[in-house]
């Protein structure tokens, strides 16, 4: 209760003390008194039951009549239901009379009018499981059921589900309830409840017919509500539901939303249907190729000659390279510049092993992933392979594989060399390094299955297991039964070693992968039943089960018959195998009855290292899922305080899964607690998982945590694992990720899965299998590896920088209207880098995107419909007032797109964060024309500016004062509507006359230029500092040039016109009420800011010194002392001095001219001399009044796409 009620209650109480006796009373008076009707209330409750006696009546017309008049007052409340309306309140004590009533009815006109009545009555009145809503209204007189209000509708739509579902049940006809549906539905739909409308279709069976109600004004509405409906549906419903998807989006040409549903849902004929279609349209049918070449899937029945380029992924590398060289990080980093060892404060040094210097070629390869060049392997003076031995010099010499990643050609090359040494482990890593630097990259030639098929048979077994495992990283996902038919053999050989079979098993179940091949289930399970208890009992066992699992990946209840065959063989290797292929069939679908089904696992009380697969099978499951990951995070730490030491190894992992790429602080949190784990497994998984969750980040978090591990396990095995984590952490020096998850984080790549998952079940075994045997099976994470990137091209696929709008991202399923899809934005161009979760819109109508999700590589078209002012890229010059305030004004405007800001100088070492800044036409000509600019300047500040705490502007009077009478009034009064004579008692001691504003302001201008940043970077805008020593250096980029240089201009295009007029001013910490100025024979003024007054000033024109002049401050003083008294020296403190130049001309320049003939546009807005801020807006509205007159004019027509010219960069 407020504590003013408290304050009331008591001083009642003291007024007259309490008497029980007679407080109820009062009680009960103050019910009646609430429980009282008004009259209008009262006259309609009469009302009511007057027409309710009416119905009795034997009179058929009176019962009639009194039936219209019920429903008309009904049909008025029940249009809009925000509580109970008053008839059916009213109405409400009749319900039950009126239904007998009804009874005793004959069959007729009356009968079917009572019937509509209680239809809306039994809303409010009827039992729960009556559904007399919906049986009125089948009893009713059939009128149109949109008059009764949208409340009503849903209530009736809501009975006509349960009672579908009794009907159902019973073998009972349904038409009548489907009828009643058909006029449901076109209401729905035509009042925005598109979810209502499919809700009511699902629930009788009949979501097909929304196909009919669909058009372009609401497809995306009902198409995002059913794919999100569609994850809360088993299957089959499920995908029935995601066709139904497809279809919308068919019907409203949406072709890339379709297709990804398409590939959601892994139906090969809707794939190739899609592609179909698109045929003709080659730019649509290339955007296409990108979105397939991203899940890494190619169409089976279509020809792709067209696009191969693209969906084989053969420009992914120069994509890539583009992005780095536009971010400028192509330059190669060492290992030593991720560790930073020299800077720990231990000072220590740790001596160079053959694990660690293992551990270095690592890294180099994760950090120059990509980059086709490193200074590791590439100096041929460190001779870092045979810094490693056996084992250690394959995974090294595979590294060149992932340095080279998507370069087939330059990489083949440089593995070349080694693939004819005869050292086993320098061939086994150049093969292995072939299969890298192929993953997701397809070619006619097929060089790799050309080079490393002949080494199959090798009898070498490290190089038959680097062949095999090349060729699945290869050719992942393509289901290639040429490669099957070499490698199934392996698998089926009982001589073979488990670690050659096991290996075997898992490449082909990543080439099939999802494709639930039987011969190949039926040949993993034969081999699992076969096998001796020995070879079951290897750590390579498990990718035998993988394999098996790979083959069902996401393919739910079709591995049903698998896993009935799996519970015939006994013992663990049997319940690893179930473990795994029942996770991967659910894999990133949430499903709660699995999940729970492994938290039962967990929990029976046994030490069963198979605890550390369910552990990780319910990571498997919930990702994807937002709820179910939280939810993952609670179950893990609850596992993690009961469980046993098997489940605690495998909840790094697990955290690994449900997070990679996404450095949540959550996450971390519990991984950095667990790095100091007693148990050694625990900490270095835990180690490993720090650097999966921070993948291709480079976080700052993750970052300074593995550093301090570095430290702390210098001496320790760990240091290997956070060795590792380090390069993870900045892998691609943070352009790429390993979430298999895109699209906007709706579509699961299947082969980017299976990579993490090879990785993370050889990391349930982290000491036998990462650390010593076959730590090469690192590399497998390369299947997982993408850009992180948004880059645009135009329809010829050249890069076509454009700004973009990126944010986080926000769920707007079944939200009304057209809300905002992302929040917290900031604006770049592209290419950029998007975070696990950002989402990026464009920021300009140029342009159309062919996909609705801008991620990847995205095709652009030219709008058609863009204004005539869109085409162009704007660079204004200065970032003062006057630059700060045309930008703005340009991309409000909404006419100007891709403005930026190149200036020498940035807030707050500008000229204008020096001025006194105050709103008065001072020191500016001409004098018609700055009092117009002043004018629209301050209805700008009064309409957008005043208002907001923010911009430091505060309304002041300003007066100007003369020491002789003045007969004229000023040339610029006209434009100042509040301008005045001012009084003989405003005028301070020894002034006789002046002019007076009384609705005049003043600006604090350190912080008005802070806001003026920030409002141009919110609207768009970019601001680089950069040094400009001739004009032509921004029409290399821009179309359009605004020079804003101030002072600048002298030197920047010659102008000798402009000129320095030196100002110095005084800060002190005082305030007053109003603005003096006096010019008459002097320059003197004092300006109240917020906090402190800016006494000034001078006006020494061709002077440059911007040092403080002492001399100068005491005349100031001496000048303002004279103004007022309240101003001497001996009542102020001098908080500071300041000292500017202002760019002063004859006049204000504030014009157009065309340069190379005719296709740029350079406009001069500059020398305000000491009026920047009083005109600022205006001049910035005359800006924008040029170009919209001199843009139709520019030959946009015959400019090239613009690019970086690196020779300007260079000069610049």
């Amino acid at each position: 209760m407020p504590a003013e009620n408290n304050n009331n209650n008591n001083a009642a109480t003291a007024a007259k003390p309490a008497d029980p006796v007679k407080k109820e009373p009062a009680k009960k008076k103050d019910e009646k008194k609430e429980d009282a009707l008004s009259a209008e209330d009262e006259k309609l409750k009469g009302d009511l039951e007057m027409l309710v006696e009416r119905v009795k009546d034997s009179n058929q017309e009176l019962a009639l009549a009194a039936l219209e008049s019920l429903k008309t007052e009904i049909k008025s409340s029940t249009s809009s239901m925000t509580s109970v309306p008053k008839p059916l309140k009213f109405l409400g004590p009749h319900y039950n009379n009126l239904t007998e009533l009804y009874k005793t009815f004959d069959e007729g006109k009356k009968k079917k009018s009572l019937a509509d009545v209680l239809s809306v009555l039994a809303m409010a009145n009827s039992k729960d499981d009556a559904r007399d809503t919906l049986k009125f209204r089948l009893l009713g007189s059939g009128e149109s059921i949109s008059s009764w209000g949208h409340e009503y509708v849903r209530h009736l739509a809501t009975e006509i589900g349960q009672e579908y579902q009794l009907k159902s049940e019973e073998t009972q006809s349904v038409d009548d309830l489907l009828q009643l549906v058909d006029e449901i539905i076109p209401f729905q739909m035509n009042h925005n409840a598109e979810p209502d409308a499919c809700d009511l279709l699902f629930e009788v069976e009949q979501l097909p017919k929304i196909l009919g109600f669909v058009d372009d004004t609401n497809y995306l509405r009902v198409a995002l509500y059913l794919t999100s409906f569609a994850n809360y549906v088993p299957g089959p419903d499920d995908v029935n539901i995601l066709k139904i998807v497809i279809d919308i989006y068919l019907k409203a040409k949406q072709y890339p939303d379709a297709l990804r549903i398409a590939l959601k849902i892994s139906d090969n004929t809707l794939i190739n249907h899609i592609f179909t279609l698109t045929e003709k349209d080659l730019p649509m049918l290339q955007q296409l190729a990108f979105i397939s070449a991203r899940q890494k899937v190619l169409p089976t029945e279509f020809d792709v000659t067209p696009v191969a380029n693209i969906i084989n992924n053969a420009r992914l590398s120069e994509f890539f390279l583009n992005l780095a060289t536009d971010l400028d990080v192509r330059e190669p980093k060492l290992p030593e510049d991720i560790f930073q060892s020299h800077l720990d404060s231990t000072g220590s040094t740790v001596p160079e092993s053959a694990r660690i210097n293992l551990a270095t070629g690592f890294v180099n390869a994760f950090v120059n992933c990509g980059f086709l060049t490193d200074r590791l392997m590439s100096d041929p003076d460190k001779h870092w392979v045979f810094k490693n031995r056996d084992l250690g010099i394959l995974s090294t010499v595979a590294s060149l594989g992932m340095i080279n990643l998507w370069d087939v050609d330059n990489g083949l090359s440089k593995l070349d060399t080694y693939l004819y040494k005869t050292d086993e482990f320098i061939k086994s890593g150049a093969i292995l390094g072939i299969g890298m630097l192929s993953s997701g990259v397809r070619s006619e030639m097929d060089p790799v299955f050309a080079m490393n098929s002949e080494h199959i048979t090798n009898p070498n077994s490290n190089i038959r297991i680097c062949t095999i495992l090349s060729l699945g990283i290869a050719y992942a996902g393509t289901k290639r039964e040429d490669i099957s038919s070499m490698i199934t053999s392996i698998v089926d050989d009982s001589s073979v070693g488990m670690d050659l079979v096991g290996i075997s098993a898992l490449a082909l179940g990543m080439i099939f992968i999802g494709s639930c091949n039987d011969d190949l289930s039926t040949l993993f399970v034969q081999t699992l039943m076969t096998r001796d208890k020995t070879s079951l009992s290897s750590t390579f066992c498990r990718f035998l089960s993988l394999g098996l699992g790979l083959l069902y990946l996401g393919k739910q209840d079709e591995a049903e018959l698998t896993l009935e065959t799996l519970k015939a063989i006994e013992g663990a290797p049997g319940e690893y195998a179930r473990l795994t292929v029942e996770s991967c069939a659910f894999a990133g679908t949430g499903n709660v009855l699995k999940v729970q089904n492994m938290l039962h696992f967990c929990s029976d009380g046994k030490e069963n290292p198979n605890h550390s697969l369910a552990v990780l099978s319910i990571a498997l499951i919930a990702m994807g899922e937002e709820l179910g990951g939280e939810m993952c995070l609670r179950t893990f730490d609850h596992l993690l305080q009961k469980g046993n030491v098997h489940i605690k190894r495998a909840i790094p992992m697990a955290l690994g899964l449900l997070s990679a790429s996404n450095p949540r602080i959550a996450v971390m949190d519990i991984l950095s607690k667990l790095s100091h784990d007693q148990d050694v497994e625990v900490s270095q998984g835990a180690i490993l998982a720090l650097g999966l969750i921070g993948a291709g980040t480079n976080n700052a978090r993750v970052g300074a945590l593995l550093k301090a591990l570095a430290v702390f396990y210098a001496k320790e095995t760990h240091l290997f694992f956070v060795r590792m984590a380090q390069g993870l952490l900045h892998l691609g020096k943070g352009t790429l990720t390993i979430n298999p998850y895109h699209s906007d984080r709706s579509l699961l790549s299947p082969v980017a899965l299976s990579g993490l998952l090879v990785l993370l079940h050889a990391g349930l075994d982290i000491k036998n299998l990462l650390f010593t045997k076959a730590h090469y099976l690192f590399y497998s994470i390369v299947c997982s590896i993408y850009p992180r990137m948004l880059m645009t091209l135009d329809e010829n696929l050249n890069p076509l920088p454009v700004s973009v709008r990126v944010g986080q991202s926000v769920d707007t399923v079944g939200q009304a209207g057209k809300p905002k899809t992302i929040t917290g934005f900031q604006t770049h161009t592209t290419p950029v880098l998007l975070g696990y979760n950002d989402r990026a819109e464009l920021a300009t109508d140029d342009y159309i995107p062919l996909s609705s999700v801008l991620e990847g590589i995205v095709i652009l078209k030219p709008n058609p419909n863009a204004s005539i002012l869109s085409p162009t890229v704007t660079k204004a010059l200065g970032c003062g007032c006057i630059g700060l305030s045309t930008g703005i004004i340009l991309l409000k405007s909404g006419k100007v797109n891709n403005v930026s800001i190149w200036s020498r100088d940035l807030p707050p070492n500008t000229t204008s964060n020096k001025a006194a800044a105050v709103w008065y036409p001072f020191l500016s000509n001409p004098p018609d024309k700055v009092g117009r600019w002043s004018q629209e300047t301050m209805d700008y500040f009064k309409l957008h500016i005043i208002n907001d705490k923010k911009s430091g502007t505060l309304v002041k009077k300003v007066n100007e004062v003369f020491k002789r009478p003045k007969k004229e009034d000023p040339e610029w009064k006209p434009y100042i509507p509040s301008f005045r004579r001012i009084r003989q008692d405003e005028l301070p001691k020894g002034y006789v006359d002046g002019y007076a504003i009384d609705d005049g302001f003043v600006m604090d201008t350190d912080m008005y230029m802070d806001y003026l940043v920030d409002t141009f970077k919110s609207l768009g805008g970019v601001i680089d500092q950069r040094t400009v020593v001739d004009i032509r250096e921004p029409m290399v980029q821009a179309n359009i040039v605004i020079n804003c240089t101030g002072l600048g201009s002298r030197e920047l295009i010659g102008d000798r016109t402009i000129y320095p007029a030196r100002g110095q001013i005084i800060v002190i910490d005082k305030t007053t009420e109003r603005s003096i100025f006096d010019e008459e024979d002097y320059i003197a003024y004092v300006i109240p800011r917020i906090t402190n007054t800016v006494l000034g000033g001078t006006n020494q024109e061709h002077d440059y010194n911007t040092e403080i002049n002492e001399k100068d401050t005491e005349e100031i003083l001496d000048k303002v002392a004279n103004i007022s008294e309240e101003f001497h020296r001996k009542n102020i403190k001098i908080l500071g001095v300041k000292v500017g130049l202002r760019p002063a001309r004859d006049e204000i320049r504030l014009e157009s001219e065309f340069h190379q003939d005719g296709r740029k546009l350079l406009v001069h807005n500059y020398g305000h001399g000491g009026s920047g801020f009083t005109v600022s807006w205006g001049c910035a509205v005359e800006v924008l009044k040029q170009l919209e007159h001199n843009i139709p004019k520019l030959k946009l027509d015959s400019l090239p796409i613009i690019q970086k010219s690196n020779e300007l960069n260079s000069r610049v």
